[in-house]
């Protein structure tokens, strides 16, 4: 298998697995990598099945084709996320959601997106453009939602500071 279709049939074991069967912490410890990668960079790959070397994705497809026949595989559907992981659950979900709606994406379905840091926000949206996920339009229309969303945030916590400062 081509190592194109091998990240494109992983994103859909992914894709389905996370959205039907278990969380990305219960994937990633049934895939047993805690001592092989971090997790951090395991939801990256998650995202772009591509940054894995290519014997590497064989060999978690491979595991994840055949993870209904594994006894094993039960006790980690149901696996609680660590709260220090939920976040990243999240924007892997949202990530997948805008590879494949495009650009149909309604981007107020983003909000753990726009809710991380300007460096993060963009590293995502770089690799979504840079992979043609998405056209420069869409990028302009989540970037404005972004700073928008940022400003908004920002003006809360500007307004909730005069507060408490007004109380003293």
């Amino acid at each position: 298998m081509s190592s194109i279709n091998l990240s494109a049939e992983l994103e859909s074991e992914y894709w389905g697995i996370l959205h039907f069967e278990a969380n990305l912490w219960g994937l990633y410890c049934y895939l047993d990598l805690e001592t092989e990668i971090d997790f951090s960079f395991f939801a990256d790959c998650v995202c772009f099945p591509d940054k894995m070397p290519e014997s590497f994705q064989e060999e978690i497809y491979h595991r994840l084709r055949n993870r209904l026949k594994d006894p094993s595989y039960d006790k980690y559907s149901g696996i609680p996320i660590p709260n220090e992981y939920v976040l990243y659950e999240a924007i892997v979900k949202e990530v997948m959601y805008l590879k494949i709606m495009k650009q149909e994406t309604n981007i107020e379905q983003l909000p753990y997106l726009f809710s991380l840091p300007p460096h993060s926000f963009f590293a995502f949206i770089t690799q979504l453009v840079e992979r043609g996920y998405l056209s420069s339009m869409t990028v302009v229309q989540i970037t404005a939602f972004y700073f928008d969303k940022r400003s908004e945030l920002e003006g809360d916590s500007l307004e909730n500071n005069d507060e408490k400062d007004s109380e003293f």
